[in-house]
């Protein structure tokens, strides 16, 4: 990650000129900055900083975007490609600005967005942790994100899932242990399930006549899924 100071203070603008070009609103530009200087260690969730001389909010408030107050708070989460699952590179800010799909833009990606893989919690996590003083524990996240079940992709699309699938949980319904930290590593609940692959190899015949047959290959299960530990049931109203 950029070290802290004035040459990443300058790849934060460069990313606010990236997502204005790109139309994005006032709060989701400086959701989206803060987020990016968190996940280069410069910053955490409270507002404190490594480095203190930062322009990038004056050089955002002096663009005067429309506000939107409704888009802020989410992309501060994100840290995978909701599309892809892969882990974005927050060394480049404005890399990753150009990346992040337009249908956050608007502050409703429940509605907008279509997502296969979860925004910000991981498929794995490291087993040693670091103890925050408010005792909460950090575990470092792995490269890829979870793959959403059925039932995610549903509670996603749904404006109560703006806590829990699109921004970290603040509300009562679902609560993660040390959220308030802003950081993915807390989010234990969240670990994907890991299910035994088997994938059999085709078998393809000797040349003879007739042509050889190729068999098909066993479908590849997947071992990367986000765990259904957020009270599904309840939230979708299962029978």
């Amino acid at each position: 990650m950029a070290a802290c100071g004035p040459k990443l203070d300058a790849k934060l603008k460069d990313a606010v000129d990236v997502l204005a070009a790109r139309g994005f609103p006032e709060a989701a530009v400086r959701s989206f900055v803060f987020g990016a200087e968190q996940e280069n260690d410069c910053a955490n969730a409270y507002g404190d900083r490594v480095y203190e001389k930062v322009t990038w909010p004056a050089y955002l408030e002096a663009k005067k975007l429309p506000r939107n107050d409704a888009a802020g708070g989410i992309l501060d989460a994100v840290r995978y490609d909701i599309k892809t699952g892969e882990r974005y590179d927050f060394s480049d800010p404005a890399a990753v600005a150009r990346k992040i799909p337009s249908c956050f833009k608007n502050g409703k990606p429940y509605r907008d967005c279509k997502p296969k893989f979860h925004p910000y919690v991981a498929s794995s996590y490291g087993k040693v942790g670091q103890k925050m003083p408010d005792g909460s524990t950090i575990y470092p996240a792995g490269p890829r994100a979870c793959r959403l079940t059925a039932d995610y992709r549903k509670f996603c699309s749904m404006a109560t899932s703006l806590d829990g699938c699109w921004s970290y949980a603040r509300g009562d319904t679902i609560m993660l242990p040390g959220e308030k930290t802003g950081r993915e590593g807390l989010l234990q609940l969240a670990r994907a399930k890991r299910k035994a692959t088997k994938i059999s190899a085709p078998t393809i015949a000797a040349v003879s006549t007739p042509a050889p047959q190729r068999k098909a290959s066993t479908p590849v299960k997947h071992t990367d899924w986000c765990e259904d530990n957020i009270g599904f049931d309840t939230i979708l109203k299962k029978s």
